[in-house]
């Protein structure tokens, strides 16, 4: 078997993992080990993705996930996911040996520096507690309650592991009334390259920031073009979804994933098989950079998915794959 060597150096206790339970994620723990000690490394590395995704966050398990990424040959994944579990829980045993496994995997590790990402993004921390509300201007009704808990309620949908990215890259988060709130010109200008919409008329919008993280924006109402006064709010569930893609846009350019020449491989293929009639639906989302940021969205977002992100979703299924086995989701 590749990496053979490697495998039997890394055997851990797994008494958090019953293999009696009866909650969702710690049976498909308890399977994913089953399968692992089978050698069915890619099915137990889908189990502990379910079980991670399903909020069983501990090092034992990113271990485990770690050591069937490797069992079937992923080195690279198997580095990534060593690397998050000893950024995560530094002082656990755990990431003893994940260290372990990467110094063997990588013979220049010795010389690299691992970010302390678990200190700068503790996992008791709400990153919905930061967003920041900003004040009307022009006679603008102010942001309601609602929508700022509707906001809240998506960023708490995400989990941790992709909230940590967002912390660790010192992400921030803002909820206006619309862009002209926040900043007094600029409303009517396109909102981007082949955009047909102004800055005021998109209910969101990502910006980043050299020398620190994305500035993640929501936006509770339309202004048209032309005029000062804006529209009735959006829809909540509008909002959630923006609000999770907007996220996706955050995590995107923290980690530039919609560069990654396989991303842009993935996503060439899904358009080229999309049928006329779906190309014309989803031409929005024929750009890697706005792909990128609803599939995240969905796939970070709670498990019923807005109807309008999972169709969309269906029908980009290689670049669905492709964020899903990169994000842990």
């Amino acid at each position: 078997m590749k990496n053979s060597k490697i495998l039997p150096l890394l055997m851990v206790s797994l008494s958090i993992i019953s293999m009696s339970a009866k909650a969702s994620p710690d049976l498909d723990c308890a399977q994913g080990l089953a399968a692992y000690k089978k050698g069915d490394y890619k099915f137990s590395a889908q189990l502990f993705q379910k079980a991670l995704k399903a909020g069983k966050q501990n090092p034992v398990v990113l271990l485990y996930l770690g050591h069937s990424y490797l069992g079937s040959g992923d080195k690279t994944l198997a580095l990534r996911t060593y690397h998050d579990l000893v950024d995560q829980f530094p002082s656990s045993r755990e990431a003893g040996v994940a260290l372990q496994c990467i110094r063997k995997l990588d013979p220049n590790y010795k010389n690299k520096i691992v970010l302390p990402s678990a200190r700068l993004a503790p996992e008791t921390s709400d990153f919905g507690s930061k967003l920041v509300i900003i004040p009307p201007r022009l006679g603008h009704p102010a942001v309601s309650q609602t929508t700022i808990e509707t906001v809240r309620r998506a960023i708490r949908s995400v989990p941790p592991h992709i909230i940590r990215i967002l912390e660790k890259g010192q992400a921030t988060i803002t909820l206006s009334p619309n862009s002209i709130d926040r900043w007094a010109e600029g409303a009517d200008t396109p909102a981007g390259d082949g955009e047909t919409r102004t800055c005021g008329e998109v209910p969101g919008h990502t910006y980043h920031c050299e020398g620190r993280g994305p500035d993640i924006n929501i936006f509770e109402r339309c202004k048209p073009r032309g005029t000062n006064k804006l529209n009735e709010p959006y829809e909540q569930s509008e909002i959630f979804r923006i609000s999770l893609h907007e996220i996706g846009h955050g995590v995107d350019d923290l980690l530039q994933l919609s560069t990654d020449p396989k991303f842009i491989a993935a996503h060439r293929r899904d358009v080229s098989n999309l049928s006329v009639e779906d190309k014309e639906r989803w031409s929005y989302y024929t750009t890697p950079i706005e792909a990128c940021a609803e599939i995240i969205g969905g796939l970070a977002g709670p498990k019923e998915v807005n109807p309008y992100t999972a169709d969309m979703i269906k029908c980009f299924p290689q670049t669905t794959r492709w964020l899903k086995e990169r994000l842990r989701l």
